[in-house]
């Protein structure tokens, strides 16, 4: 007797491969899902599962749902489309065409911020603000703006803080699908906050991220290491409330952005930085294997891994990765300005200029270079000449 089903007539590669049928679930099958491999059905047909992002929220006969706390701005009372309303549309439009490229290293990791953490942000307000958000932050930082935009970013940032602050204490399989997204958002803001006017750094927040008037300018105001350190500091706490959650992202939509590199599949040092990287090491010979580790060791916050990292074409996210997890002792060292600590620093921002054209990225490695130049005196100050070589800084 013959069964009557329907042939998919899509399907991922590796279902084909196998001859198993695919369920055609984004981002993943369920067949890759469970078998922990890369799934290539949200980028050979995801748009056509979730509709063009680009048609969904630009050419529409009446306003696409969204939730109640960004939709009330709708009807201006008169029947029509209110200003803010528009902005929000715009913003979004900004998100799906430019902003959610900017995340991500590989396609597949961008097409997830494009299609599946919007398509969960139109059912989640809290990252719906932050998508907002972080869209006017990336304007602000590569276009023009006017004041009043940046009242309306001001606004944003509130919205989205308040809502990762409410879910942090509760994190659950349901909610991990908000707080993930949600608090790289929050990082990619902490980062591009040296480019953003005072009242929108991210250092214009306490030390829970509540906004806070009197928060001491001096931080705001302060040095490029001391900023970068306070940054660090602050997103750190959210990274950690998400780290505790990585068994359900393991095994949920956003099981890819937990991914990471087997070394063996990385490029090769080129002979120059294997020998500086090798120097540097012997140098630091009686600081401790903690610190010598973080030169030359298996795990991928290695400097060695790192620079390797940075060669490849991939994986840039896994640069600014290291930072966020820097343990607290170690930022401890960086406060008190310990000249061990602030040259692995240095090197670490050599590989952090492999993201440096990006928006959230930019001006943060030569910053730290010449700043940490003008620290460190004496006979280690010349373990700082390849960081500069590298950088083209020329420093009198």
């Amino acid at each position: 007797m013959v069964r009557n089903h329907s042939k998919s007539r899509h399907g991922c590669k590796q279902c084909k491969r196998r001859k198993v049928k695919c369920d055609e679930t984004l981002p993943r099958c369920n067949h890759c899902l469970r078998r922990r491999e890369k799934c290539s059905y949200i980028e050979e047909y995801g748009h056509e599962e979730l509709g063009s992002p680009m048609t969904s929220t630009t050419q529409f006969s009446q306003p696409p749902p969204l939730p109640d706390d960004i939709s009330s701005s709708f009807d201006d009372g008169a029947g029509k489309l209110s200003q803010s309303y528009l902005i929000d549309m715009d913003l979004i439009h900004f998100f799906i065409t430019r902003t959610y490229s900017t995340f991500w290293s590989r396609p597949s990791g961008q097409l997830i911020w494009r299609d599946v953490v919007f398509q969960e942000a139109l059912r989640q307000p809290a990252l719906l603000n932050g998508i907002l958000a972080i869209s006017a932050i990336h304007k602000i930082v590569t276009t023009k703006t006017t004041a009043d935009f940046r009242i309306l970013t001001l606004t944003k940032q509130r919205a989205t803080l308040e809502g990762l602050l409410a879910l942090l204490p509760s994190v659950d399989a349901e909610s991990c699908n908000v707080v993930f997204p949600l608090s790289m958002i929050v990082s990619y803001w902490a980062l591009a906050s040296n480019n953003l006017p005072r009242e929108l750094s991210i250092l214009s927040t306490d030390a829970e991220l509540h906004f806070a008037p009197d928060t001491d300018q001096d931080v705001v105001s302060a040095s490029a290491l001391d900023q970068f350190i306070e940054l660090v500091r602050r997103i750190q706490p959210v990274n950690a409330i998400v780290q505790a959650g990585r068994h359900w992202l393991l095994h949920g939509k956003y099981a890819e952005f937990t991914w990471s590199p087997d070394l063996a599949d990385l490029p090769e040092l080129s002979e120059e930085t294997a020998d500086v990287l090798a120097h540097l090491k012997s140098e630091f010979e009686g600081e401790g294997e903690d610190l010598r580790g973080m030169i030359d060791s298996p795990s991928l916050m290695s400097l060695t891994s790192q620079f390797r990292l940075a060669r490849s074409s991939e994986w840039f996210e896994l640069i600014v990765g290291w930072a966020i997890q820097l343990r607290g002792s170690f930022i401890g060292h960086l406060k008190n300005r310990w000249q061990p600590a602030l040259i692995l620093l240095s090197y670490w921002a050599v590989c952090f200029y492999r993201p440096d054209g990006l928006w959230w990225a930019s001006g943060w490695s030569e910053a730290l270079v010449v700043e940490i130049d003008g620290i460190v005196k004496g006979e280690r100050s010349r373990l700082l000449d390849w960081p500069k070589r590298y950088l083209d800084i020329k420093v009198p």
